[in-house]
């Protein structure tokens, strides 16, 4: 069993206030240390700390560039921009379900604080995974919480790495796997190849690392954090 000092739990105070008070959701990409950055001025966070992994997290961009507002129409046979990806980065993601993933990290969310954010920093426990799932072709903008966690969770990692991900991730993507829905954080570079290459109701197979949970309280399951870094569509 693996105790949970690997991970970071920080406790948000009035996180959730701040959050509830933007007019505008803005989006953000792939625990102890202490987190310095807060999207909300207005949040005050307690950091419990733990042991610092001895391995790096790794966090792998599909590309640089951002798509533009109005992009052009992509040939069928264009490959997306995956080439920071090797070979050995995608055999590293095990064929899992979000089930499993959710199963086996309940015990390290375990907490008498709320509301709190684990954040994952250590690559044994991102459950790296390939998942088949259905596209639904819904999208909508990042969760702000999520953004906030995902940036964290990037800046613990590495300087470098937490600037890389500011802008990586702006939406979520609703899979469903079996009879479950999830919202999953997808980089923003694969948002137009996902609309190009997959119908909604197509069967996918997405790339996906586990970041970290939102626990607002005892009551509600944790809210945990995917981020989808590259997919494949599933030929009938």
């Amino acid at each position: 069993m693996r105790k949970q000092l690997f991970g970071i739990l920080i406790v948000i105070l009035v996180l959730q206030n701040a959050c509830t008070s933007s007019s505008t959701e803005t989006a953000v990409l792939q625990p102890t240390s202490s987190a310095t950055s807060t999207p909300q001025p207005t949040s005050t966070l307690t950091i419990t700390p733990t042991s610092t992994p001895t391995n790096t997290a790794t966090f792998t961009p599909t590309a640089t560039s951002t798509p533009t507002e109005t992009p052009s129409p992509k040939p069928t046979n264009t490959p997306r921009p995956t080439a920071t990806a090797t070979t050995s980065t995608w055999d590293r993601y095990t064929p899992r379900t979000i089930a499993d993933m959710i199963e086996v990290t309940n015990e390290l969310l375990v907490t008498d604080q709320y509301p709190t954010l684990y954040i994952e920093v250590s690559p044994d426990y991102q459950y790296p995974s390939q998942v088949e799932v259905i596209y639904t072709g819904e999208f909508r903008e990042i969760d702000p919480v999520k953004q906030f966690l995902i940036e964290t969770w990037g800046g613990t990692i590495s300087p470098e790495v937490g600037e890389s991900i500011k802008g990586a991730f702006q939406q979520e993507v609703l899979v469903v796997e079996v009879e479950n829905e999830y919202w999953i954080p997808v980089q923003e570079v694969l948002v137009p190849f996902m609309k190009d290459e997959l119908e909604p109701g197509d069967e996918a197979l997405i790339f996906i690392l586990w970041v970290g949970a939102n626990i607002l309280n005892a009551e509600t399951p944790p809210d945990r954090v995917f981020i989808l870094n590259e997919f494949r569509a599933r030929l009938p």
